[in-house]
C-alpha cells in the first residue's frame, strides 16, 4: 500500500506491506506527493507539491528508512489549454461566494447581506486583469464578514532580491564610524569556530565597502545569502590592526528559529534572575504538536521542581492542542510514595507527573486562536492568573478548501464559546493583570509584562506554600516556608 505522511517532519511517499509489518519511505524532499496512481508494471506515479508529474518504482529502494540515490522520475508532457480569464474568475467568484454562504461557522454570516454582496463584487468581476486583483476583491469581500481564519492566495513569488543576515545583533546606542559588534547570535553564521568575532569587536567595512553615515547595511547585503561576505575587523573604534573575517551570511527565514532561541533563552534568564532562580519559565511557539514536545521536555527537564511557572503564548499564532498542554497541568496531590532513605514522590510512575503548583499564564494582542483557547481555559479551570494584554479576539475553527484553479480559500466552520457563551471571535481573553509595553522599555530591552508575571507568580507562591498542609510523613524540608 502507498500512502503520503508527513511522520518525520516532511510530507513524503511511503510504502506498508500488506500485512504492515514492513515500512519503507519512498522520498525525501517534503514532495507532498497527491493522486497516487499504480501502473500495471508495478511503478507509482504521483504529483509533487509543484505539480509536476513523478514516477517511482518501489524495487529501487535500498531501505527501509531511506532511499538512497533514487529519485523520483520526473515524466515530461506538454498539453495546451486555454483559458478564458474572465470566465475562470467568473467561476472562481461563484465558488469563493457558495463556500461562504453554506458553510460559514454561522448561518445569519455576522449579519452580512450575502446577496447583495454578491452583486456588489461581482459586479467588478470584468475590470479584473490578472489574479492578484481577483485575489483583492474576494479579499474585500471577506472583509464584509468581519471575521477571522479567513483567506485566499495563490503560489507565493519570492522577491529578485532577499537581505541576507549575519547573524549579528549590532550596538544601536554607538554613533560610529563603523558598527560595533553587540552579540553573536548562537548558531548564526557569525558563530562558527574560528571567526573568533566577539562582543565589543568593530566592523569598519563589509565587501571592501567603508560602512560610512550614508552606507545602507540591508543594501550591502543585498542577494548575498550563501555567498561569503567579508568583515574588516577591528578590536578597537579607529580601525587599528584590523583582520579580515569571511562568514556566509544566510537567508534572513534561516534564521529565524536562531533569533526565536535567543529571545526565549533571554526570558528565561530574566525570570531566574528576578526569582533567584525559583521560577520557571516556558514559551509555547505555537499550539502544534513540535511546540508541545518542546513544552513537555522544558517541563520536565528544567522546570519541574521549580517553586512555580510561568507559561507564555505572546506572539503564537494557534494550533490546536491546549488540551494536550492543559493535561500536564493542574494535578493535585492526593498520595505520598516514601523510600526508607526518605525519598518521596505524588506519583509511582514518571509519565504520570502532572504540574502542581502555581502558575501564571502570559498573553497579548498577538496570542492568536488556540492561544486565545488556553488561556481562556487556565482561568476557567482555577489553574492560574493571566498577565498581558487582551489577547487578539480571532477565534474559529477553519479548513483550505481549493478553488478551481487550485487557489486556496479559507472557510470558517467552527464557532469557538466560552462556558459562558461568549463567542471567542472578536472577544479577546481579557487578563487578570492588564501591562501595556512602553516603547521605551521594548528599546531597550525592559519586558514589563514578563517583570510583572514574575511578581504576580512570586505572590501566588508564597500563598500556596502558606496554605499547603506539611507532608504527612517525616520527610525534612517539604514544608519550608517560600
Amino acid at each position: 500500500m502507498a500512502f503520503r505522511s508527513d511522520a518525520l517532519g516532511a510530507d513524503d511517499l511511503w510504502l506498508a506491506s500488506a500485512d504492515g509489518r514492513q515500512l519503507m519511505r519512498l522520498t525525501t524532499g517534503n514532495l507532498r506527493p497527491h493522486q497516487l496512481t499504480w501502473t500495471r508494471s508495478g511503478q507509482i506515479l504521483f504529483l509533487d507539491r509543484e505539480g509536476t508529474l513523478r514516477v517511482v518504482r518501489p524495487s529501487t529502494v535500498s531501505s527501509p528508512t531511506n532511499p538512497g540515490e533514487t529519485v523520483p522520475g520526473r515524466i515530461k508532457f506538454e498539453a495546451r489549454l486555454r483559458v478564458e480569464r474572465g470566465e475562470l474568475f467568473r467561476e472562481m467568484f461563484a465558488e469563493s461566494w457558495r463556500k461562504l454562504r453554506h458553510h460559514f461557522y454561522d448561518p445569519k454570516l455576522h449579519g452580512a447581506d450575502w446577496e447583495a454582496v454578491r452583486s456588489k463584487y461581482g459586479a467588478i468581476l470584468h475590470h479584473l486583469a490578472c489574479v492578484e486583483d481577483f485575489y483583492d476583491l474576494v479579499s474585500l469581500m471577506l472583509g464584509e464578514l468581519n471575521a477571522s481564519h479567513l483567506g485566499i492566495g495563490g503560489r507565493q513569488r519570492s522577491p529578485q532580491e532577499q537581505t541576507a543576515e549575519l547573524g549579528i545583533v549590532w550596538d544601536e546606542s554607538y554613533p560610529g564610524p563603523g558598527l560595533r559588534v553587540q552579540e553573536v547570535v548562537k548558531g548564526g553564521p557569525a558563530d562558527r569556530k574560528g571567526l573568533d568575532l566577539r562582543p565589543g569587536d568593530y566592523v569598519h567595512a563589509i565587501d571592501d565597502v567603508v560602512l560610512g553615515e550614508k552606507v545602507n547595511l540591508s543594501q550591502l547585503l543585498n542577494d548575498k545569502a550563501d555567498e561569503p561576505v567579508r568583515l574588516r575587523v577591528s578590536a578597537t573604534p579607529m580601525g587599528q590592526l584590523t583582520r579580515t573575517v569571511e562568514i556566509r551570511a544566510a537567508r534572513r527565514q534561516d534564521l529565524l528559529n536562531a533569533y526565536y532561541h535567543r529571545w526565549v533563552e533571554q526570558n528565561r534568564r530574566k525570570v531566574e534572575e528576578l526569582s533567584g532562580g525559583r521560577l520557571g519559565y516556558i514559551h509555547l511557539r505555537a499550539m502544534d504538536l513540535a511546540s508541545l514536545d518542546e513544552f513537555v521536555r522544558s517541563l520536565y527537564t528544567d522546570n519541574f521542581d521549580k517553586d512555580g511557572l510561568i507559561i507564555d503564548v505572546r506572539y503564537n499564532g494557534g494550533g490546536f492542542t491546549h488540551d494536550q498542554v492543559l493535561a500536564y497541568l493542574g494535578g493535585k496531590e492526593h498520595t505520598y510514595f516514601v523510600t526508607r532513605e526518605g525519598q518521596f514522590g505524588t506519583v509511582l510512575r514518571s509519565y504520570d507527573r502532572k504540574w502542581t503548583k502555581p502558575l501564571v499564564v502570559l498573553c497579548n494582542n498577538r496570542s492568536f486562536s488556540d492561544a486565545e483557547i488556553f488561556p481562556n481555559a487556565v482561568r476557567e479551570l482555577g489553574l492560574g492568573k493571566l498577565v498581558g494584554l487582551p489577547t487578539g479576539g480571532l477565534v474559529i475553527g477553519t479548513i483550505n478548501e481549493q478553488l478551481i484553479d487550485g487557489s486556496f480559500f479559507r472557510v470558517p466552520r467552527l464557532g469557538v464559546y466560552t462556558a459562558q457563551g461568549v463567542n471567542m471571535e472578536k472577544a479577546g481573553v481579557v487578563p487578570d493583570v492588564v501591562v501595556e509595553p512602553n516603547p521605551d522599555d521594548l528599546l531597550r530591552g525592559h519586558d514589563a509584562q514578563l517583570v510583572k508575571a514574575v511578581q504576580v507568580l512570586q505572590e501566588e507562591v508564597r500563598a500556596y506554600f502558606a496554605k499547603r498542609k506539611p507532608v504527612p510523613i517525616p520527610v525534612p524540608s517539604v514544608s519550608e516556608p517560600r
